[in-house]
């Protein structure tokens, strides 16, 4: 309640005309800003093998869409964080073997398996460059490599489109 105090009544009345002008300027007084998507750096170093795009599943000799790009290099080399973001997963998964998941803002999200080691845990923020795990054979991995995945909202995205990768 305002009451008679002359000094409260303005000062509601003025905090009031304050959000009546922003609310009509189109202001909301809690409105997000939209981020915009991470870039994102070479996770490891290794040579590009295995591409984005229909192939035949080593495993099983079957058609499938591979979801990522491949990168050989021995076991043990440092896997990277390849943007920063916060760790959403670690763990096995069948066919990957040992994977991380980091998200990342604006609905990104990169995944690394086949890994032999993890050094972050699920919760843990993550910087661009941050070592996260080494390079392994782990799941169905037919050789050495990191399997690098990048997701947005939900669907897989060429990361070749995405990394600066050297010319062939």
């Amino acid at each position: 309640m305002l009451g008679t105090d002359p000094m409260r009544r303005r000062l509601s009345f003025a905090t009031f005309g304050l959000a009546t002008f922003l609310l009509a300027a189109g202001h909301a007084l809690a409105q997000p800003t939209p981020s915009a998507p991470p870039s994102f750096s070479i996770p490891v170093d290794g040579t590009v093998g295995e591409g984005f795009g229909p192939r035949m599943n080593p495993a099983d000799g079957q058609p499938k869409f591979h979801q990522g790009l491949d990168f050989i290099a021995p076991i043990g080399t440092q896997v990277k964080a390849s943007a920063a973001g916060t760790v959403s997963f670690v763990g096995d998964l069948p066919g990957f073997g040992t994977v991380i998941k980091i998200d990342h803002n604006a609905g990104m999200a990169t995944r690394y398996t086949h890994l032999s080691r993890t050094d972050v845990k699920e919760g843990d923020t993550v910087s661009a460059g941050q070592v996260i795990g080494a390079v392994g054979k782990s799941g169905w991995g037919s050789q050495p490599q990191l399997h690098f995945e990048i997701w947005r909202d939900g669907e897989p995205q060429n990361p070749a489109d995405l990394l600066q990768l050297p010319a062939h």
